[in-house]
C-alpha cells in the first residue's frame, strides 16, 4: 500500500484552524494564571482546579523557574514534562500534580540543606 493512494481515497475535507485558547483569570494584572495554566495543561488539571491548587502550582513553578530561563507557554510544559520523564509516573493511585509537587518541594529543601552544610564547611554558619 502506497501512502498516497489513501491520500487520494481519503482527501483532506476541511483544515481545522486552533483558536487562542482563553484562560479564567487570567489578566495583565494576575500574569501568574497563565503559568499556572500551562502547569494545568500537562497535567490535565481541569482550569478550575488552578485556584485550588494554588501552593502545588507555585512550587512546581519555582522548580520551572529554578531549571530553565525559557518562562514562555511552552517552555513551562517542556519542563513539567522533563521533570515528569525523569521521575516516572506516581505509584498506583497517586495524583500526578501530587507526586510532582512533593519531589519539587523535597529537591528544594534538599538544596538549601546542602547550603547550610556548605556554610558550616566554609568556617561557620554566622560569616
Amino acid at each position: 500500500m502506497n501512502i498516497n493512494d489513501l491520500d487520494e481515497k481519503n482527501p483532506v475535507k476541511e483544515v481545522i484552524k486552533s483558536e487562542p485558547k482563553e484562560y479564567p483569570g487570567a489578566s495583565s494584572e494576575n500574569p501568574e494564571i497563565i503559568d499556572f495554566t500551562a502547569i494545568a495543561d500537562v497535567l490535565n488539571l481541569d482550569h478550575s482546579q488552578i485556584s485550588r491548587q494554588d501552593s502545588k502550582l507555585r512550587t512546581l513553578m519555582d522548580y520551572v523557574k529554578e531549571n530553565t530561563e525559557d518562562l514562555s507557554m511552552e517552555g513551562i510544559k517542556w519542563a513539567i514534562r522533563d521533570l515528569q520523564l525523569k521521575i516516572g509516573t506516581p505509584p498506583f493511585g497517586e495524583k500526578p500534580l501530587d507526586y510532582l509537587t512533593r519531589y519539587a518541594f523535597l529537591l528544594k529543601e534538599n538544596h538549601k540543606i546542602n547550603d547550610e552544610l556548605d556554610k558550616f564547611k566554609k568556617g561557620g554558619i554566622h560569616g
